[in-house]
């Protein structure tokens, strides 16, 4: 999401942008490859860790920026603190979803400490949904008021290098990082349970639990029928979405996923937890089906019921494609925060 915004601001006109990022990260990677001023700062030292902020700010040097974008708590604990709140100007601070109120309780209370911290000294605070407004709202992260916005993640149009017009050889898809957020084990039973029915089921994706999943496809009817494709690139990944004709996102919470934008933009349906994030993304029972979290039974059903219904499915994949279109292209949400940025530099 934030390359695709710093290429668009390049595109735009603005021409004076530097990132600071991890150290040795596809961000540095990708930001040196476009030739832009870039700066390698580790905020993963901690929260705990009091000298970042003087650190960060040895590492700027004689920078001084009029306007600084923020993106995630991470950096924006770091960012807000004194000395090095002093070279960054008017600060935009963009929550990509508040994962802490998933967390442990000691956890949840030091994030939400430090996020209540940052929401008072940043100048505009930005959501990536309205779900993740009425958290922080619910949540106590702010005060009911404050002056906030929600803009939208937004995808390029059509999707990257991907030919969109290959058969669909695949029946349903699970993409995504194994870790506990996105229930790898739920689809993995889930994707066993189909293959048992006689689809095609593929598995991508790597993380820590994924000798975990790897283990009970191993041990569960069906699972010796599920492809595992491992981990794979942002294009491959849109390939294989590209050949799909259903994805399922098992997901225990979310922020604004990009995921399903992105299979919907390629006229995949999606099937996925009623979660708040994923609704606003998926319009249940018109670009996808939205079951209750937690219960693959009825993530089982949705799928089967979807794919034996080729009517219903093809209905599904012109009106995800359209959905994409009126509210997830990157472009929009690119041009949002040039208007932002602008009222903010202007006298």
């Amino acid at each position: 999401m934030v390359l695709g915004l710093i290429d668009d601001l390049r595109a735009g006109g603005y021409e004076q942008l530097t990132v600071v990022s991890q150290p040795r990260s596809y961000m540095a990677e990708q930001v040196q490859k476009r030739g832009l001023p870039f700066i390698d700062f580790d905020f993963f030292t901690g929260f705990a860790d009091i000298g970042l902020p003087r650190r960060l700010a040895r590492r700027l040097g004689e920078c001084r920026f009029e306007l600084t974008h923020l993106h995630g708590l991470r950096a924006a604990h770091t960012a807000v603190r004194w000395p090095v709140r002093e070279c960054l100007g008017r600060l935009v601070y963009t929550v990509h979803g508040l994962h802490q109120l998933h967390q442990a309780a000691w956890l949840r209370w030091l994030a939400n400490a430090a996020e209540r911290q940052v929401m008072r000294r940043v100048d505009v605070r930005v959501f990536v949904s309205r779900a993740d407004r009425a958290a922080a709202e619910a949540s106590r992260l702010m005060p009911r008021g404050w002056a906030c916005q929600v803009v939208y993640n937004g995808i390029e149009l059509p999707p990257l290098g991907v030919e969109t017009g290959g058969s669909r050889d695949i029946d349903v898809a699970f993409v995504g990082r194994h870790v506990a957020q996105k229930a790898p084990l739920a689809a993995a039973r889930v994707l066993a349970t189909l293959a048992m029915r006689g689809y095609r089921c593929v598995m991508a994706g790597d993380g820590p639990l994924r000798p975990a999943c790897e283990a009970l496809l191993q041990q569960i009817p069906g699972g010796n029928r599920v492809e595992r494709w491992g981990d794979l690139s942002q294009v491959e990944a849109l390939g294989l979405l590209a050949r799909t004709r259903l994805l399922v996102m098992p997901s225990r919470w979310e922020g604004l996923p990009l995921l399903p934008m992105e299979a919907m933009a390629l006229g995949v349906p999606v099937v996925a937890s009623r979660l708040a994030g994923i609704a606003e993304v998926v319009d249940d029972d018109a670009t996808g089906v939205l079951t209750p979290p937690g219960n693959e039974n009825a993530m089982v059903d949705a799928s089967h019921a979807l794919l034996s219904d080729p009517q219903r499915l093809k209905r599904l994949q012109e009106a995800a494609r359209r959905r994409v279109g009126e509210l997830f292209d990157r472009g929009q949400s690119s041009a949002q925060y040039r208007r932002l940025y602008g009222q903010l530099l202007s006298p």
